[in-house]
């Protein structure tokens, strides 16, 4: 089926500056005088020649009145009159295309009617920004590697807010667009549709801990970041309901921040006062002796990912060693076993200018999935088996059976015969098999399971 050639109210085209204006008109009538007059223009479009004649460009806000216009390009002829071609190829609108729709869809109805969608459409209402600002965001959600230079392309074969490819040049007028003062009156208009008593979450991720690829799903351990790639410490901002973010920040480095001062960063960047309605959620590098007791001095809600053999949950976590494999603590929700013990906790608060000894009970929940003990106990299994037959028969060990014996095998010190290293192999096999949580606040195991 052919495109339907738009139908568009008469334009005079007037000049201004090095070009030619198309401009709607409205006329009024003048009883007095027995006659019309022009009471206003409204500039829609730009004859990009600078001639009366030649190609038209038109404006967003026009195009937003005129959908239509999308699929055509458009010609002003010398005698006034109008013609459309339609579009085929790479340019124009992307609504006649076969559309990447899931992702961006699913992003589309996570926004939809909340809060943040109403005050981008009141702030940046304005050449349909706050349309253009949504494409955006969804391509760097969507983009692994968030390379600009491949917007247009994503632009142009997936379904997003603003159905038309956007090149360079258009996402640098559009941030060119937004002042200060816009991102100000965003963020207060944003802010004043909070629900009172909402909850939120901030995740902080360090810099000195990360996940490795090759570890299983409770496996984090201390490795060095890539020495072509800065650190950075990542915080991040979200309502707990409905997973709408509030901010983002990066900072560089191998410091990480003090846990107060995530408090006061993310009051700055949101202008809230979260007043004990958030529950900060971080890895390793804020789970330390020192930050847990930090967060109780502070008052701030804490769920931390603290090492397995941390000195102090050692006991713990050696005496519970037994029930992780009992099958009455198994949770099918979250695919493991998983047990809560208690943890009392002194630490120090600063009242009247002094320090004060205080102490809190916390709740460290210990995870163990069987099946990653299991697999990764046959693999040591029959490398340390391997090792044993390549040394009976002379044989020299290749690389892999030489970190084996490295990693879980030893010379006795009573007779000198290689043996088992069983602390090496249980302390891999916690590593990989077990997480544990501590917090202030969440009780349930299965609650405070990511």
């Amino acid at each position: 089926m052919s495109a339907r050639v738009p139908e568009l109210e008469p334009m005079l085209a007037l000049k201004s500056g090095r070009f030619y204006y198309l401009c709607t008109y409205r006329n009024v009538w003048d009883p007095q005088k027995g006659r019309s007059y022009r009471e206003s223009t409204t500039s829609v479009g730009k004859i990009l020649s600078g001639r009366k004649d030649g190609p038209v460009e038109w404006k967003d806000i026009y195009l937003e009145h005129h959908p239509e216009l999308a699929d055509f390009s458009c010609s002003r002829g010398e005698d006034g009159t109008l013609s459309f071609t339609p579009l085929t190829g790479q340019t124009g609108s992307v609504t006649s295309c076969h559309l990447a729709l899931g992702a961006t869809w699913t992003l589309e109805k996570i926004i939809e009617g909340s809060a943040l969608e109403e005050a981008l459409h009141v702030t940046f209402g304005k050449y349909s920004d706050w349309r253009k600002l949504l494409s955006l965001a969804y391509f760097l959600v969507i983009s692994n590697e968030n390379i600009m230079s491949r917007f247009p392309s994503f632009s142009k074969h997936s379904y997003l807010p603003w159905m038309r490819v956007m090149t360079p040049d258009d996402v640098r007028r559009l941030l060119s667009r937004i002042t200060q003062e816009k991102i100000a009156l965003f963020k207060s208009r944003l802010l004043s549709s909070r629900d009172p008593k909402a909850q939120y979450l901030v995740f902080a991720s360090s810099s000195i801990y990360k996940r490795h690829t090759s570890f299983s799903w409770s496996a984090r351990a201390e490795i060095s970041d890539d020495e072509s790639r800065s650190p950075e410490n990542c915080i991040m901002a979200v309502e707990e309901q409905s997973g709408i973010p509030l901010c983002y920040h990066l900072s560089h480095g191998r410091r990480v921040p003090d846990v107060a001062v995530l408090r006061v960063l993310i009051n700055n960047l949101t202008r809230m006062d979260f007043s004990g309605r958030v529950l900060y959620v971080a890895d390793r590098g804020y789970a330390g002796a020192t930050q847990i007791s930090r967060y109780l001095a502070e008052k701030m809600n804490f769920l931390v990912n603290p090492r397995v053999h941390h000195g102090i949950f050692r006991p713990l976590m050696e005496a519970a060693r037994r029930k992780l494999f009992d099958l009455s603590n198994y949770h099918p929700s979250i695919g493991c076993a998983a047990i809560t013990r208690r943890v009392h906790w002194s630490y120090h608060e600063m009242q009247d200018g002094r320090r004060v000894r205080r102490s809190a009970s916390l709740y460290l929940h210990i995870y163990f999935d069987e099946g990653v003990y299991n697999q990764n106990r046959e693999g040591i299994k029959r490398g340390i088996g391997m090792v044993y037959e390549a040394v009976s028969r002379g044989e020299q060990l290749s690389d892999d059976l030489q970190e084996v014996r490295t990693l879980y095998m030893r010379d006795s010190l009573k007779n000198g015969m290689l043996e088992v290293n069983e602390e090496a192999v249980k302390l891999t096999l916690d590593k990989r098999s077990v997480r544990l949580l501590l917090t202030d606040c969440v009780s349930d195991p299965v609650e405070a399971f990511p």
